[in-house]
């Protein structure tokens, strides 16, 4: 397995808040059964700020983003999430309580719509023709 680590966190930006406001992860561990998956991974995301997450195939980055959703419990480490431990020792807020969105790499596209009628598919009829442009334009 690779591990997913990152750089040393910098320090705030004028007119941004400091390292820990955004999303800290510090130390965090994941094994499945024997298989380590995520071996001390600490990440400091800045407020809004865009962050991609790479790596090879099994390295743990969709474990990452599941234990950053709290889908998963880590099996040690810290997550944060702007100044709220959302996972800790003793503690784990639940998935609707994080505001965090997630949509897995397999979404349910329906293979026979385009992209349009994919983003409209969940809106009211009468949206879809003023709302889905301004979905895709934003």
């Amino acid at each position: 397995m690779t591990d997913l680590t990152a750089t040393e966190p910098q320090a705030a930006a004028p007119g941004r808040a400091a390292p820990g406001q955004g999303v800290a992860i510090t130390g965090l561990v994941k094994t499945f059964g024997s298989q380590p998956v995520l071996r001390g991974v600490d990440i400091d995301i800045p407020p809004g700020s865009v962050t991609a997450v790479l790596g090879s195939s099994g390295s743990g980055k969709t474990t990452l983003l599941r234990m950053l959703a709290g889908f998963e419990y880590p099996d040690a480490g810290t997550i944060t999430i702007g100044g709220r431990l959302m996972n800790g020792p003793g503690r784990h807020v639940a998935p609707q309580d994080r505001q965090v969105g997630y949509v897995p790499q397999e979404g349910c596209l329906f293979p026979h719509l385009d992209v349009a009628a994919n983003v409209g598919f969940g809106l009211p009829r009468a949206a879809r023709r003023s709302r889905v442009p301004e979905m895709l334009l934003n």
